[in-house]
């Protein structure tokens, strides 16, 4: 049994890693100037990642920023850029691979997220009518829908596979340490006993990312990627 040693501080109730296309967003995302819309920015095994794609995902990250109360300096802007088109870049390898493999999501699953998108747009009808302002139709949704499930049930696979091969050992000393960590950047944190379980998922989370990264970088070295910027 390995043990999972602390290398990183963890922010408290922050997930480590999510895909930047988020299925409801696909929806909301501006699509920039129609000179700038269909620019590819970048290929990746024949896949084309496009400007209106990175601005999208840009809107995303701004929006949480600024949710958090932190201003968005154009410096900073260029790194959430940067940061966008990487993530969007993985999770094209990602999908290539899953789709290599022979994973697929069930109609059923596409339904049922298709569904609850329904319910945040507070009906079909004023989802149909944002998805014709921004040029889509019902079944793009569903086809962005798919990529989405795609991807994140072929990590949770992956993710959960490794882990089980790893047979890792969330320790005490392990979760002690994370609690110092995050205890200094914010010393109202519940107390340890409270926040053992939170502890113990963001250190899987730690590891899970870790998995994720380095599938990620095995993809990259056998992918031919072009930038066209």
């Amino acid at each position: 049994m390995r043990r999972l040693m602390t290398r990183r501080p963890v922010k408290w109730g922050v997930a480590v890693f999510c895909a930047v296309a988020l299925i409801a967003g696909a929806v909301a995302w501006g699509l920039g100037s129609p000179q700038q819309a269909g620019e590819t920015v970048a290929t990746v095994d024949g896949t084309t990642i496009t400007r209106s794609e990175i601005e999208g995902g840009m809107e995303q990250m701004k929006m949480m920023y600024q949710m958090q109360g932190q201003e968005v300096t154009p410096e900073i802007e260029d790194q959430l850029r940067q940061s966008v088109l990487n993530e969007l870049i993985s999770e094209a390898l990602i999908l290539d691979e899953a789709e290599r493999q022979g994973f697929e999501v069930s109609e059923e699953e596409i339904e049922e997220q298709y569904e609850s998108i329904v319910q945040q747009y507070e009906g079909e009808e004023a989802l149909e009518e944002i998805l014709q302002q921004e040029g889509m139709s019902k079944e793009d949704l569903e086809e962005d829908i798919a990529r989405q499930l795609t991807v994140q049930n072929f990590l949770d696979e992956q993710t959960e596979k490794a882990l089980d091969e790893k047979d890792i050992e969330v320790s005490e000393e392990d979760k002690k340490a994370l609690y110092e960590q995050m205890e200094e950047q914010d010393p109202d944190l519940p107390d340890f006993e409270e926040m053992k379980p939170q502890l113990r998922e963001n250190l899987i989370q730690e590891e899970r990312q870790d998995i994720i990264m380095q599938l990620v970088d095995d993809l990259r070295e056998d992918a031919t990627i072009e930038f066209h910027q």
